[in-house]
C-alpha cells in the first residue's frame, strides 16, 4: 500500500505573501547589538520563537536588519521532519513557492517523490530561487543537523 503522503489529495498551498513584507515592529523579538559584516554594512539581528509554529514547521525566526539600507534577511528555523504531517506541511510550503516563483534555479518544480527520497537520506537540497530575476530571493533546504531552513532576502 502506498503512503498517504503520495496518494492523498492535498489542500491548497500555504499563503506565503506575508513572508515578503518587511518587518518594522520588533517588540516581540530579542534584539542583538549592532554588528558590521565583511562589506562594512551595519546590521542588527532580531530573534523570536514562533509559538505556534509557522506552517507547522518553523519554530524560530531571525531577521538580519541592515541599518543603512532597507534590506532584511529572514531566517526561519525548523526541526526535523519526523511525521507525516511534517512532510505534508513541507510539501505545501514548497508548492506555494512554486506557485509564486515557478521552477527554481535548478529547474525543479513542485514537491516530488524524489524529494521524499532525499529527505529519507537526511539531506535535501530543496529549492533555490536566488537568481537576480527574483525580487525577493528565497531558499528552502533540510539537513538532519539543522532541520528545515527557509531563507528570504528582502532587498
Amino acid at each position: 500500500m502506498k503512503s498517504n503522503f503520495t496518494t492523498r489529495q492535498e489542500s491548497e498551498p500555504f499563503e506565503i505573501s506575508p513572508l515578503f513584507k518587511p518587518e518594522t515592529e520588533f517588540s516581540e523579538y530579542i534584539t542583538g547589538e549592532p554588528q558590521e559584516n565583511e562589506s562594512g554594512m551595519t546590521f542588527v539581528n532580531h530573534y523570536r520563537n514562533l509559538n505556534p509554529s509557522m506552517f507547522g514547521i518553523f519554530h524560530g525566526h531571525t531577521i538580519k536588519n541592515f541599518l543603512e539600507r532597507p534590506n532584511q534577511n529572514h531566517f526561519y528555523e525548523g526541526r526535523g521532519l519526523n511525521s507525516q504531517a511534517d512532510l505534508v506541511n513541507l510539501k505545501k510550503l514548497v508548492n506555494a513557492f512554486f506557485v509564486k516563483f515557478g521552477t527554481d534555479d535548478n529547474g525543479l518544480g513542485g514537491f516530488s517523490k524524489e524529494d521524499i527520497l532525499d529527505i529519507k537520506e537526511d539531506f535535501w537540497v530543496g529549492r533555490k530561487w536566488i537568481s537576480s530575476k527574483h525580487k525577493h530571493p528565497a531558499m528552502i533546504s533540510y539537513t538532519i543537523e539543522e532541520g528545515v531552513q527557509l531563507t528570504i532576502w528582502q532587498t
